[in-house]
């Protein structure tokens, strides 16, 4: 029972703060053998207790000068269950953890690494794998999501991208593919929804994408929309760009993405999850349109009822409410997205802080 709570209070830790200083402590973790330095971010931000095997806490003096850590109070080893059932002949291949990077090279001490590298997440799982000759990325390279799935496959020589190169969705379905010459992009180049519809085919040509007139003023227009209106919170002037782009594609994800979330500020909740609707009917797997759908319904019920502040052309201010009661019908879609938008890796505060407030209650 004992051992069960010290895990718990850690796993607090290292998703909190997995700082080096704890109540002016100088404490180092190390997990699964490599020093944490850096706070971990984005993907690799956090480790749950159903992660970890075991932990050993040292605090001795005495231990700790004669180990090496003796500028260190406490020392935390975390072994991880993906790190114990690993197998010892994988343990011994370097990871980039414990290598240096100087101007793009990677060295071991001083001698630019040659020969076979593997990539873990801080919960043990493998985050990339790939070969280097003379510190510089060589051959097949393949990078994987927290899920296990692929993320990334492609080609290096010497350093510089070459040859096919891959993306893939978090359902493992294919979501590019293309041609490196040199580390510059050629030829055709396809992207895919994650249904495996094609979204949109392009040629390089001199190291530029070759489009059409048409297709030139359509992404003309989303820019426009977004740095000429969206930026100054002219959402108005904004959702009128985004009406002419649909106009001229109207199967293309991003911009009912844009347009709902432009609707979304502009206080159309309604409009903006039709919208938002639209987007993930065409890619399911669109964590930022699943995440603005949640808080156009959030929204909807902070603003219901509520007063005009201010008004001009472009902007309306309103007054939010204190306590806002949602419908449980409407309270469960917007869990089940904030839930799905952060499975998808999109674990921006604002996300996790409206998971807590409406859908964490006890």
């Amino acid at each position: 029972m004992k051992r069960f709570s010290l895990i718990c209070v850690f796993c607090i830790l290292i998703i909190k703060i997995f700082s080096q200083d704890n109540a002016n402590e100088n404490i180092l973790y190390i997990v699964d053998s490599i020093p944490i330095i850096e706070e971990p971010k984005g993907e690799d931000s956090n480790l749950d207790n159903s992660d970890i095997d075991e932990i050993n806490i040292i605090i001795n003096k005495d231990t700790l000068k004669k180990i090496g850590y003796s500028k260190y109070d406490k020392l935390i080893f975390v072994f991880t269950k993906a790190y114990k059932a690993r197998h010892d002949s994988l343990k011994r291949i370097i990871t980039t953890k414990i290598l240096k990077n100087e101007s793009g090279i990677w060295y071991m001490k001083t001698i630019p690494y040659s020969g076979r590298f593997i990539d873990y997440f801080i919960n043990g799982k493998i985050s990339a794998e790939g070969y280097m000759k003379n510190g510089l990325l060589n051959g097949h390279q393949i990078r994987y999501r927290r899920n296990g799935s692929k993320s990334i496959e492609s080609n290096f020589v010497n350093g510089k991208h070459e040859a096919n190169y891959k993306e893939f969705h978090y359902n493992g379905v294919l979501s590019q593919e293309g041609t490196f010459e040199n580390d510059k992009e050629v030829g055709i180049w396809n992207d895919y929804y994650s249904t495996g519809k094609l979204k949109r085919s392009y040629t390089y040509k001199n190291g530029q994408v070759d489009i059409s007139k048409q297709d030139k003023k359509y992404y003309d227009l989303l820019k426009e929309g977004f740095n000429d209106y969206f930026k100054i919170d002219n959402y108005k002037g904004a959702i009128k760009r985004y009406n002419k782009a649909i106009s001229i594609n109207s199967n293309y994800s991003d911009a009912y993405f844009y347009r709902g979330t432009a609707k979304l500020y502009n206080f159309d909740f309604d409009g903006a999850i039709l919208d938002l609707d639209t987007a993930i009917l065409l890619e399911p797997l669109y964590a930022e349109a699943i995440a603005n759908r949640a808080f156009c319904r959030i929204r909807k019920y902070e603003f219901k009822d509520s007063r005009t502040l201010g008004q001009n052309e472009s902007v309306t201010i309103m007054a939010t409410k204190n306590n806002v009661m949602i419908p449980p019908e409407a309270l469960n879609m917007i869990c089940i997205d904030l839930n799905k938008a952060i499975e998808l890796g999109n674990r921006v505060k604002m996300i996790t802080d409206a998971l807590e407030k409406y859908c964490n209650k006890k």
